[in-house]
């Protein structure tokens, strides 16, 4: 008889040779495990994971930061995003992990964020802002639940300005655009990538598009 595991997650993957294969991880963000479910090495490997998985303490960004990463919204994020998220996860534990969310309430929490943010920005500017991205969506995330009384970083921008360069589109950003965008836009970016369609006749009738459609060549 096979036990199911709670929190037990996967994730397939194409190899070079363009077989798959599946990996498991203890849990969303967790490490991965050796071995084939069912067998004891697989079973040790599991269980030694859950043993070492500290509980955060409650009342902590810590506990909502693990609260994200088992919540659905995580999930629905592509694999190479949620890997990207876990990294930047780890240096907020770091720095804020045992931070009280009541004090998110007092408004010169804001202020001690925001400097955390420039100090990261001495390094890079972009990864400044990526990480404090990361930590702004899950304090609204967690403020939409009601597991924390306020939101300090609502409206907090951006430091980091790119050149004209930082306007080219990799395929990682694609691939994140397409995981979390609706039936409709997905249709008409990929309209807009693949055809040499004018931009704003590929967004006639979308909100915020022009109301009356634009004149053919």
């Amino acid at each position: 008889m096979r036990v199911m595991l709670k929190n037990l997650h996967y994730t397939d993957k194409r190899l070079a040779d363009g077989t798959k294969r599946r990996y498991y991880y203890a849990w969303r963000g967790g490490p991965r495990l050796e071995g084939t479910p069912g067998t004891p090495e697989f079973m040790a490997a599991y269980e030694k994971a859950v043993r070492e998985r500290v509980q955060p303490p409650p009342g902590t960004i810590h506990s909502i930061l693990r609260a994200y990463q088992d919540s659905a919204d995580f999930a629905g994020l592509a694999d190479r995003t949620r890997a990207d998220y876990v990294k930047h996860i780890r240096t907020i534990e770091a720095k804020f992990g045992t931070f009280p969310l009541a004090a998110l309430a007092d408004r010169r929490s804001r202020a001690v964020f925001l400097q955390w943010r420039d100090e990261l920005a001495s390094k890079s500017r972009r990864q400044a802002d990526y990480t404090f991205t990361v930590l702004a969506r899950v304090i609204s995330w967690a403020h939409h639940r009601a597991l924390v009384p306020a939101n300090p970083l609502e409206k907090a921008g951006r430091i980091y300005r790119g050149s004209r360069a930082d306007n080219i589109w990799t395929d990682d950003d694609v691939a994140r655009l397409l995981a979390i965008a609706g039936p409709e836009m997905r249709l008409a970016f990929l309209m807009a990538l693949l055809t040499p369609a004018n931009v704003k006749a590929t967004c006639y009738g979308f909100p915020g598009a022009p109301t009356t459609a634009p004149a053919s060549a």
